[in-house]
């Protein structure tokens, strides 16, 4: 049990790592070279998505203008894209880094992540996002409060005194209880108000509406300040009256390569190419080859970004 609450990789941030999980690995845990490989790998990845991608993100989202009345329609949407794929490869970045560390020396921590922006419904996308907290939640609160098993009052209930938690969770701030709220209210309109509706919806126009409910829902997420998150939701539905700025304009022609390839690496396209090598012997080998390198490459630029930085928080940290 000791080792168990003690274990480093996961300790602070996650993922959360239930018991019964590594039971097994704690009475009878081996290390191979494969697992260390493997695992050294994975880390090199989650070490890349946090320098090169979350910290640049990060950046580009500080040079933006502040909230306010001057902030542009489109200064408020990339902003909420930033601020998107800033907290996803942060949060994921620790993930990987802890799943690595723990294979390395024999532990076999359970997926956080699942490419959750290809989502085409809030329900999906809360399948796919921090999986070990949603298991958490659905365990431990959702199922012992009755679930869905006592109509659809009480699991409407249910659902928001979850998602009432799950705000709290990340902190006390009234902007973390709306959040919770705000995705209560979702997936309450998308089980019992909307669900014909939904269906017969195309596949893209879903896709794109969660998205949209998603960015909402970061800009929620991210202010602390009531009148700033205000003034951010409505830059993003056009109240502001300026449809662009020249901070935007600067953010934009300074900041593109990185956050272009974080918005590519959100989606399970190199998945995708890996599958497709496997298919043939050469192409596999190649697939390796190239795969090392790449690794290679992106430990080397992740170790030069950290030599160049002084302060590498993750935001993970805060919540």
């Amino acid at each position: 049990l000791l080792l168990y609450v003690s274990c480093f990789p996961q300790l602070i941030a996650g993922p959360i790592v239930q018991y019964g999980d590594v039971a097994l690995s704690i009475s009878k845990r081996s290390t191979t070279v494969d697992d260390f490989s493997a695992g050294m790998r994975r880390f090199a990845i989650g070490l890349g998505k946090k320098v090169l991608i979350a910290n640049i993100c990060g950046e580009a989202l500080n040079a933006l203008p502040s909230a306010g009345n001057d902030m542009s329609l489109t200064g408020a949407w990339l902003g909420a894209f930033l601020y998107a794929l800033q907290i996803y490869f942060d949060f994921s970045a620790y993930s990987d880094m802890a799943i690595g560390l723990g294979r390395v020396i024999g532990f076999k921590y359970k997926e956080n992540f699942n490419y959750q922006y290809i989502s085409s419904s809030i329900t999906e996308f809360w399948r796919r996002w921090h999986m070990s907290l949603s298991g958490f939640f659905r365990k431990y609160v959702y199922i012992p409060l009755g679930g869905n098993r006592k109509g659809a009052k009480r699991t409407a209930l249910n659902l928001m005194i979850v998602w009432s938690l799950t705000g709290l969770w990340h902190g006390a701030s009234w902007n973390f209880v709306a959040w919770g709220m705000y995705y209560g209210i979702l997936l309450l309109a998308e089980k019992f108000v909307f669900p014909e509706a939904i269906e017969k919806t195309p596949k893209a126009l879903r896709h794109v509406f969660t998205l949209a409910a998603v960015l909402f829902g970061w800009v929620i997420f991210y202010h602390t300040d009531t009148a700033e998150m205000f003034a951010h939701l409505k830059a993003m539905v056009g109240l502001s009256g300026v449809i662009i700025d020249e901070g935007t304009i600067s953010v934009i022609k300074t900041y593109t390569v990185f956050p272009l390839i974080g918005m590519i690496l959100s989606t399970p396209i190199l998945p995708a190419l890996k599958k497709m090598t496997m298919k043939k012997q050469w192409l596999e080998k190649t697939g390796i080859i190239a795969g090392t390198i790449l690794l290679t490459a992106v430990l080397i630029l992740s170790i030069l970004f950290l030599v160049g930085e002084s302060y590498n928080p993750f935001i993970y940290f805060r919540f």
